[in-house]
């Protein structure tokens, strides 16, 4: 395996990507707890304010 800083022995880079994985299961687990437990978003809006904000996000004048 190469890398910025060279050469990696075949058994270090084993390791390197089990360590790698290992944190990004980790962290995936916690975020999903953390959005879970994280307050609900706001409701959505009735139909015509979701459009006047559409029209407004792209810059757009009411038709």
């Amino acid at each position: 395996m190469t890398t910025a800083g060279g050469t990696v022995h075949p058994d270090q880079a084993a390791e390197l990507t089990r360590r790698y994985q290992q944190e990004a299961r980790e962290w995936a687990k916690r975020e999903r707890a953390r959005r879970a437990v994280s307050a609900p978003e706001e409701p959505e809006p009735p139909a015509a304010a979701r459009t006047r904000r559409w029209r407004r996000q792209r810059g757009e004048a009411r038709a």
